[in-house]
């Protein structure tokens, strides 16, 4: 049942690019339970696409004007954004998780996250997203972004791409909350398929996949 579910949504991936990624499907809200720990043992593995939601922030909206050097003007992480991205950190480091690079949003928020979790943030604009998935600009970094998506990492680890949610509704009909993210196996040429979702709060719960049985 589960491969035919992932099949299905694999189809629906490249429908969705030989459309354009417009509007395929409605974006998909449900948070779902924890990966499997199959996803933790491919996770371990390295070669996979993380896509991360910045985590929680605060009440109040982007300045008119954004200054991505003064984020005074943007909306920031909340101090139960940055205990989120602690958490997430804390758990990929227990896990043995290894990561080979974080790509992250020039937005403040998204940098931090970064910060935080994983040590390191590389800002790249192909991230960046207004939340206005209609303008021209953000019409255009979507195919910038589904290579991303699709491309293995260059080196040894798992990819970090910590982001807004706009981008994903549209590429992946999977919407993340703040602090989720998004587990893809990336397949090349602008493919990529879905393997499931992590919550802040399933970080803690995760365990280790099984060893195998020795024989005797």
């Amino acid at each position: 049942m589960v491969a035919t579910r992932r099949t299905t949504h694999s189809v629906l991936l490249a429908l969705a690019i030989f459309l354009g990624g417009a509007g395929l499907a409605a974006a998909d809200h449900k948070p779902g339970p924890p990966p499997s720990s199959a996803v933790v043992a491919a996770l371990r593995q390295g070669g996979m696409v993380l896509y991360l939601r910045h985590g929680e922030t605060e009440k109040k909206p982007d300045a008119d004007t954004v200054d991505f050097d003064n984020c005074a003007t943007q909306r920031n992480l909340s101090d139960a954004g940055r205990r989120m991205a602690k958490t997430i950190g804390e758990g990929i480091e227990r896990l043995g998780i290894p990561i080979a690079e974080v790509r992250t949003s020039p937005f403040c928020r998204a940098r931090d996250t970064g910060l935080i979790a994983f040590g390191q943030a590389r800002i790249d604009l192909t991230l960046l997203s207004r939340g206005k998935p209609d303008e021209p600009e953000e019409q255009a970094r979507l195919p910038q972004l589904r290579l991303l998506l699709s491309s293995a990492p260059g080196r040894p680890g798992n990819e970090v791409l910590v982001g807004h949610s706009p981008p994903m509704d549209r590429l992946a009909q999977v919407h993340l909350d703040e602090g989720e993210m998004a587990v893809l196996r990336p397949l090349g040429n602008g493919r990529f398929e879905f393997l499931g979702r992590i919550r802040p709060e399933h970080w803690r719960k995760l365990r280790l996949p099984p060893r195998p049985a020795t024989r005797l």
